[in-house]
Order: structure tokens, then C-alpha cells, then sequence
């Protein structure tokens, strides 16, 4: 089993990152960035911010299924989850990203 990682990857000229579990499943896409710096800032940003719950905003997309977003202190999102079938899958996922992202090494 592989470890928690942050992976950084370029697209067009802008970067963006996922966090991964252990079995290297995706649970937290990032917004695009100009640069790799910004991205790595980005990935400071959820390891400082991951474990405070009150920093997860729950939400329902229009098919009715659930997602959540990290966002820092003030409130900008640094973080969002794909969708998921169920609230309590959701919890989960949330969850996950409390568990791994501090242990989780950047990788690219």
C-alpha cells in the first residue's frame, strides 16, 4: 500500500494537485493555479486547514448528490471533493482528508 501524496500536474500552462489516500484514490482536487509555487502554497494551505471541521463547507450539487469544499480562515476554497451518493459517504471522504493530509507527501 502506497502512502498519502499531494500530486502536483501541469495542464496548459496552470497547475492543480489531488490529494491521495493510501490506496491512491482521490479525495480533494484543487483549483488551477499560474504556477507550481502558488500549487505548492496550496498544499500548505490544506495541511493547515484540514483538521479544523468548521473549515468544510457540505454542499449538494444539482443531481442531488453530496460534495464538500476546504476552505482556509477567511473562507477561500483551497479544496473540493468529487461527488459522492450519500451524506454519510461524504463524511467519509472528509474524513479521509483529515487522516492523510499531514502525513502526505508532494509529489511532481
Amino acid at each position: 500500500m502506497e502512502h498519502p501524496k499531494f500530486v502536483i500536474k501541469q495542464t496548459d500552462g496552470q497547475y492543480y494537485f489531488h490529494l491521495t489516500s493510501p490506496n491512491a484514490e482521490v479525495i480533494l482536487n484543487s483549483e488551477l493555479f499560474t504556477g507550481r509555487e502558488p500549487a505548492v502554497g496550496g498544499v500548505v494551505a490544506v495541511k493547515q486547514n484540514a483538521l479544523h471541521d468548521e473549515r468544510y463547507g457540505r454542499r449538494k450539487a444539482h443531481d442531488g448528490q453530496h460534495y464538500f469544499v476546504l476552505k482556509t480562515a477567511s473562507g477561500e476554497v483551497i479544496g473540493m471533493s468529487d461527488t459522492y451518493r450519500s451524506k454519510q459517504a461524504m463524511e467519509s471522504g472528509i474524513d479521509a482528508v483529515k487522516k492523510n493530509a499531514l502525513l502526505a507527501d508532494v509529489e511532481g
